[in-house]
């Protein structure tokens, strides 16, 4: 008892310790902080995730809901640089307080993204512990949580465009299906999705029916309107969309070296 005493009392004493030296030190290193916030939200808004991933340190973690940790700022480089690739253009921070000991500081904010036309894709709550690094403010531990209340309904929101193509595949010589099936989920999508930001495609195989054991493709994308910033209409590329190709075109040529497709197209909206 007198051992566990001892401990409540170190422990109170600690926090009411670091709770006034907070309250003492937080204005000192706000101005800082900010700084090194607006570095990163610049970096990223401009697709600069090289540049926005130096402000974590080296051995870093990040907490991010329906994900394992992700540690190191080598692989936080890749989760942001994959956020920028699945559609969000722009992120907002804002400083809700700071408290600080030392060289270390803890962050509570709040998260906007952003979508194409300035949508909200969501929108939460951040803690982020920073430390001082050769008179430098570093991340060191990142968690978040949205706002947005948590969904298992399967329903595609009304509005979405799916593109639902059949695929006639014919496989050239020495390469077999599964090499097409490997190369298209491995490498296809990927660069798809990659070059088509905010789309999201699928390979299908039909399991029975009419068209059993044949291929399909099945794409989503939130609105017409995103379909057309790409293509205006069927086979017309906009000026985005030429870019989009462009990048996608040494995969694509890639794909039609190992097989010949035919597609048979139909773009559905979910009213």
């Amino acid at each position: 008892m007198i051992k566990n005493d001892i401990i409540l009392k170190t422990i109170t004493f600690t926090i009411f310790a670091f709770t006034t030296c907070c309250i003492q030190q937080s204005t000192d290193n706000f101005d800082e902080i900010s700084n090194v916030n607006k570095v990163f939200t610049e970096a990223f808004n401009g697709g600069n995730i090289t540049k926005a991933s130096l402000v974590y340190m080296d051995s870093a973690k990040l907490f991010i809901p329906n994900s394992d940790v992700i540690s190191g700022r080598k692989s936080i480089a890749s989760f942001w640089r994959k956020t920028v690739e699945s559609g969000v253009e722009k992120m907002e921070l804002k400083i809700v307080t700071m408290e600080g000991q030392g060289d270390l500081v803890a962050e509570e904010g709040r998260y906007k993204l952003f979508v194409r036309n300035n949508l909200i894709l969501d929108e939460g709550k951040y803690i982020k512990i920073w430390k001082k690094v050769d008179d430098s403010w570093l991340i060191n531990r990142f968690m978040c949580s949205s706002n947005l209340p948590f969904s298992v309904d399967l329903r595609i929101p009304k509005g979405y465009v799916l593109g639902i193509h059949q695929l006639e595949v014919t496989p050239k010589e020495n390469t077999t299906y599964s090499d097409f099936e490997k190369f298209y989920k491995e490498y296809y999508i990927p660069a798809n999705e990659k070059s088509y930001s905010g789309l999201q495609l699928y390979l299908l195989k039909a399991e029975r029916g009419e068209n059993s054991e044949k291929y399909g493709e099945l794409y989503f994308i939130r609105s017409e309107e995103e379909r057309d910033h790409f293509e205006p209409d069927a086979g017309i590329l906009s000026d985005k969309g030429q870019e989009a190709y462009e990048l996608l075109k040494p995969t694509q040529d890639k794909l039609d070296s190992l097989v010949k497709i035919d597609r048979v197209f139909t773009d559905w909206v979910v009213q």
